[in-house]
């Protein structure tokens, strides 16, 4: 049986999931937290469920942080996955058109840019 356990920095868009959840009856099956990734704190879900996750997936998500943390997150997922659990990653790519349209005066450093509201953007690379 399916179940998804929704995280995001975002209060607002926890709590317009969680009103969704709770529109469609999915409260047994889907949750949603708030949660900082880059914290020192555990994933808010339940302790059984470390090392047994079968996916992970972030969406738009690394983008938002910066690179000098990327390490720390992944380290910080792969404790949940369980052996052979998969880490599906969605994100922006170098010359994407958003990057290009951004002047230089937003850049940070290398394909790290801020936008005009103040949100972070990186783009990566194969590597």
């Amino acid at each position: 049986k399916l179940k998804i356990h929704a995280l995001d920095f975002s209060e607002t868009a926890i709590r317009t999931l969680s009103e969704k959840i709770e529109r469609l009856n999915l409260g047994e099956r889907v949750r949603a937290n708030q949660h900082d990734i880059t914290s020192e704190k555990n994933f808010p879900i339940e302790d059984e469920m470390y090392g047994k996750v079968d996916a992970a997936m972030m969406i738009f998500c690394l983008s938002a942080i910066p690179p000098s943390f990327h390490p720390k997150i992944f380290l910080k997922i792969s404790k949940v996955l369980r052996k052979g659990g998969l880490l599906l990653i969605r994100d922006y790519a170098r010359f994407d058109e958003a990057q290009l349209k951004l002047p230089p005066k937003f850049r940070i450093e290398e394909n790290f840019y801020v936008r005009s509201d103040f949100t972070m953007a990186y783009y990566f690379e194969l590597e």
